[in-house]
C-alpha cells in the first residue's frame, strides 16, 4: 500500500514537531546557569531568549511573512550570543533550527554564508570565555549539521511539490481524455438521432406523394418525437459532462420503446451492471446497437437485451 504524504500535510507536521521543540528549548535554557533574571548576566539571557524565541515564533504562525528572513537572521546570532552568555544550556539549538530554516528558504550560497557567520562567532566567543575544547568544536559540527538538514528537506519539499503537480496534471489530463471520449459518444447519439430523423421525414414525403396523409402524419409525428428525444439525450449527457448522474435503466426503457414504435416488434429491457460501468458510454452504445432488430448488446458483465 502507497500513502501520499501531500505537502502541506508534511509542513503542518514540521510546524507541530517545531512548536514542541520551541517550548522545551526555552524552558530548559530557562533553568540553565545564569537563569532568567532582571540583573546582571540573568537579564542578557533574558533578552536574548526573548529575541530567539519570538523570531522562531514569527515564522511559525506568519511562515510567509515578509519579516521571516530578518527573524531568521535574529534568531540564528540571538542564539549565537546566547551560546556564550549561557554556554552549557541549549541554546546553541536556536541558531542550528534558523540555519535550517535559511537553508531552506535561501538560496544555497546565503545560506552557507549565513551558517558560516553563525559558527565563527561561535568559535570566536567560546576561544573568548576560554571554554572547554568539546563545546567548542561542538557548536561548528552543530551549525553545520543543521546546514545539510536544512538542504536535504529543501530538496524533499521540491520533490513532493513537483510529486503533486504530476499528479494533479495526471488527474487532468484523465479527466480531459475522459470527456473528450463522452463528447465521441455523444457525437454518435446525435448522429443516430439525425439520421431516424431523416428516414421518418423521407417516409413523411414519400406517403405524401403517393396520396396518404395518414401514415406520412405519423411520420412527422414519430419525426417530432425523434428531435426531442435527441435535444433531452444531449441535455443528459452534457449533465453527465457536468459530473451529473444518469437514470440509466429508465433511459433505456425508454429507447426501448421508441424501438417498439418504430419497428412494431416487441422489446423488453434487462439491466445488470457493476457499479464500475459508466453509464454515459453504455446509453449511447445501446443507443446505437438500436438499429438492428433483436440486437443483443453485452457490455463488462452488464447485459441489455431488446
Amino acid at each position: 500500500m502507497v500513502v501520499w504524504l501531500s505537502p502541506q500535510w508534511s509542513q503542518n507536521r514540521r510546524r507541530v514537531r517545531s512548536s514542541i521543540a520551541l517550548v522545551a528549548i526555552s524552558w530548559t535554557v530557562a533553568l540553565a546557569e545564569p537563569r532568567v533574571s532582571l540583573h546582571g548576566a540573568g537579564l542578557a539571557v533574558t533578552i536574548l531568549l526573548l529575541l530567539a524565541v519570538g523570531s522562531w515564533a514569527y515564522w511559525l504562525i506568519v511562515p510567509d511573512g515578509r519579516w521571516v528572513d530578518p527573524a531568521v537572521l535574529l534568531c540564528g546570532l540571538a542564539g549565537a550570543v546566547l551560546t556564550i552568555v549561557s554556554p552549557h544550556s541549549a541554546a546553541l539549538a536556536f541558531a542550528a533550527v534558523a540555519v535550517i530554516r535559511a537553508a531552506q528558504s535561501w538560496p544555497v550560497w546565503w545560506s552557507a554564508g549565513f551558517a558560516v557567520v553563525i559558527g565563527v562567532a561561535y568559535a570566536i566567543g567560546h576561544v573568548a570565555i576560554d571554554d572547554v575544547a568539546t563545546w567548542l568544536m561542538a557548536g561548528p559540527a552543530v551549525i553545520v549539521t543543521a546546514l545539510l538538514i536544512g538542504l536535504v528537506r529543501k530538496q524533499n519539499d521540491q520533490l513532493l511539490a513537483e510529486a503533486q503537480q504530476v499528479r494533479e496534471e495526471r488527474a487532468r489530463s484523465a479527466a480531459l481524455d475522459e470527456r473528450a471520449r463522452i463528447a465521441r459518444e455523444i457525437h454518435d447519439v446525435l448522429a443516430h438521432s439525425l439520421a431516424a430523423l431523416s428516414l421518418q421525414l423521407d417516409v413523411a414525403d414519400a406517403m405524401l406523394e403517393s396520396g396518404k396523409p395518414e401514415p406520412a402524419h405519423t411520420s412527422v409525428k414519430r419525426a417530432s418525437q425523434l428531435a426531442k428525444e435527441g435535444i433531452a439525450e444531449t441535455r443528459r449527457a452534457v449533465d453527465a459532462l457536468r459530473g451529473g448522474t444518469l437514470p440509466l435503466p429508465q433511459l433505456l426503457e425508454t429507447l426501448a420503446e421508441g424501438y417498439r414504435l418504430d419497428t412494431g416488434a416487441k422489446a423488453t429491457v434487462q439491466v445488470t451492471l457493476p457499479a464500475s460501468t459508466k453509464a454515459v458510454a453504455f446509453y449511447c452504445k445501446f443507443h446505437k446497437s438500436l438499429g438492428m432488430q433483436g440486437a443483443i448488446f453485452t457490455r463488462s458483465g452488464g447485459t441489455a437485451k431488446s
